[in-house]
Order: C-alpha cells, then sequence, then structure tokens
C-alpha cells in the first residue's frame, strides 16, 4: 500500500491511488497489530481529499495504539484541520510526550497555537523546535514569524538571519521576511536588495512586488517604483478573478494605487474592504494604513479606534514607516492609551 501509494505521488496515476486504497484496506482486515496499517490507510484517504475517513481512521489507529506518538501527531494535525482545536492540542501534548525530542511534533504544536492568535505559547514551540532541529532553516524561519507576529523585530531578524545563513540560495521565506523587517528599521536599500534576491526565487507573490515597490519609493530610487508597484497591481487583480472576495487583498491594492498616485481607484478597493471585512482586526489595521496612505488620515484614525478594540496592539502600526505620521498625532496617542 505505501509502495502504491508513493508511485501515485509521483506519477499522479490514480490507478495507482486505487491500488493503494485496496492494499491498505487488505492490509487493515489482516493485521492483528492494525495502527501501522491504519496510518497508511489515512494517508491514501488524505491523498484522496476524504477528511472524514482520515479522521476515522486515524481514531481507530489511536484506539488500536495508545502509545505510538506518531499516530497522536497526525490525528492531531487531522483535528486541527477540522477545526477541533482543543482535541488537536491534547493530542499533540499527547505525542510530545510519548515521543521526546521528536521535533514535528513541537512544530504542529507551534502551528496551532499560531492560528489561534497565541504567540507567546507559539513561540515557546517555535523554540524548541529550533533547539531539536537547529540544522533545519525552516524552523528558524517558523521562530521568525512568531516573533514578528508580537513586535520582537530584533529577535526576529535574528531568526531570519540565522535562517539565510543556513540556505543562502533558495530560502524565500528569510528573504522577504528580512526585507519586511529591514523595511520597519527604513533600512530601504537593504529591504529592496532582500526583496529582490525573494523574486529571484520565486517572482509570483503579488507582495513582495508591492514590498520592493514601496522600498523603493521610501528609499533614495523612486523612479524605479513604478514598475514593481504596477506589477503588484496586475498580480494582485489576477488572484481576485479566481478566489472569493478578500479583503486583505483589497487593501494590498489599495496601498500600490496610492503609491502609483492613483487615489481614487485606491480608495474604491478600502471601501470594499471595510464593507466585507469591518470586525476582522487583522484587516481593519491594513484599512488603517491604506486610508493614511490615500491622504485619509482623519478617517484613518477612526479605525485605529476600532482596531484596538478589537485588541490590535500598538506595535502593529508603530512598527510601520508609512504610519509615523499618523503615530506622531496627539489623537493616536490618547487612543493608544485606552
Amino acid at each position: 500500500a505505501r509502495a502504491c501509494l508513493t508511485a501515485y505521488e509521483r506519477t499522479k496515476d490514480s490507478a495507482w491511488l486505487d491500488r493503494a486504497a485496496t492494499e491498505a484496506q487488505s492490509a487493515v482486515e489482516d493485521d492483528g497489530y492494525a495502527a501501522p496499517a491504519l496510518l497508511v490507510l489515512s494517508d491514501v484517504h488524505r491523498a484522496r481529499g476524504d477528511h472524514e475517513m482520515l479522521l476515522a481512521a486515524l481514531e481507530r489507529a489511536a484506539r488500536s495504539d495508545r502509545l505510538s506518538g506518531e499516530v497522536r501527531l497526525k490525528l492531531g494535525r487531522a483535528l486541527r484541520s477540522a477545526g477541533d482545536t482543543s482535541r488537536a492540542e491534547k493530542e499533540l501534548q499527547e505525542s510530545i510526550y510519548l515521543r521526546p525530542g521528536y521535533w514535528p511534533a513541537h512544530y504542529w504544536l507551534a502551528r496551532l497555537y499560531d492560528s489561534q492568535g497565541l504567540f507567546n505559547a507559539a513561540i515557546t514551540e517555535h523554540r524548541q523546535t529550533v533547539e531539536l532541529a537547529p540544522a533545519h532553516y525552516g524552523v528558524h524561519n517558523n521562530l521568525g514569524v512568531a516573533y514578528l507576529n508580537t513586535g520582537q523585530l530584533h529577535l526576529a531578524r535574528q531568526s531570519f538571519e540565522e535562517s539565510a545563513a543556513l540556505e543562502p540560495d533558495n530560502n524565500y521565506p528569510a528573504f522577504a521576511n528580512l526585507g519586511t523587517i529591514y523595511f520597519m528599521e527604513s533600512r530601504f536599500a537593504d529591504a529592496a536588495d532582500m526583496f529582490e534576491r525573494a523574486l529571484a526565487i520565486h517572482d509570483g507573490d503579488y507582495r513582495i512586488w508591492g514590498n520592493l515597490g514601496f522600498s523603493l519609493l521610501s528609499g533614495t530610487d523612486p523612479a524605479r517604483s513604478e514598475e514593481p508597484l504596477r506589477k503588484a497591481v496586475e498580480l494582485a487583480e489576477q488572484r481576485r478573478e479566481h478566489t472569493a472576495a478578500d479583503a486583505a487583498l483589497l487593501c494590498q491594492v489599495a496601498m500600490y494605487h496610492a503609491g502609483l498616485s492613483e487615489a481614487e481607484r485606491g480608495l474604491e478597493a478600502v471601501e470594499e474592504a471595510m464593507a466585507l471585512a469591518p470586525e476582522d482586526a487583522d484587516v481593519v489595521d491594513d484599512i488603517v494604513e491604506a486610508l493614511e496612505d490615500l491622504g485619509h488620515r482623519e478617517r484613518a484614525l477612526e479605525w485605529v479606534e476600532r482596531a484596538f478594540a478589537l485588541g490590535v496592539p500598538p506595535s502593529r502600526f508603530e512598527n510601520r514607516p508609512s504610519l509615523r505620521g499618523l503615530v506622531a498625532e496627539d489623537e493616536y496617542r490618547r487612543l493608544a492609551r485606552i
């Protein structure tokens, strides 16, 4: 079953997946110790996109072998995907207990905490992952993102720089995130260099094109900013054609139009974002920035008040160079003290 599943993953020939399912089911029926066979069967269900059957197989495997850290890990991941975060946390913690020193369990528990906005708890697990797998450049990136989410820029930069040192040639996330931190620190030339290195690896992300454009616009070479900003708009609009309404994307589009001095088109985009997600904390701070970029500071301050009411920390505004004028306003300082 495992061999047939591997053949399917390499060839995408569905006949191999059908045979893998048959063999896995036969293994489950024949094996008195069924947990390993059930794990293979669960992977078949995952390949088929049958999440209900995937979860059922893993639940059965957990009953068959209560001391398997691997089973608990896979069950925790499946429960997280199903939205059962409480049980997912319990299973992932059990996996760590049953299999000490196995870094993927800490990684997936950290991812669970990230998805819940429990960033300090996530940092603890990401740190543990780095200790257990220090040569894995990806885990340094994950820790850096967790630090970034809590406004700890120095520690985030350190993590991304360690990741880039471990993998200097094909490390898109490290370069992209370092660019973001350098931009926050007003190191605009360094930021542009990092975004260009990221784009040399993968040039299909509208956000990195936009970030490159803003770095050039804010730095010493604003004349070069138009091309990347227009590329950012082009890619973002392509994404809009193939996805459901996305308020965060609309805010980015609004900022790009602001950078291109196309205020009317930018205002249309941000007002559409306001209508879509007026209570989404992750969107509201972008609405603030878009309004400020478009020259609507009074309205931006109104949305700052809404953002604080939704739990957005002041660091989300105070680390953005484009918001320095807004942050210096007495009204912002009054709101930030609430």
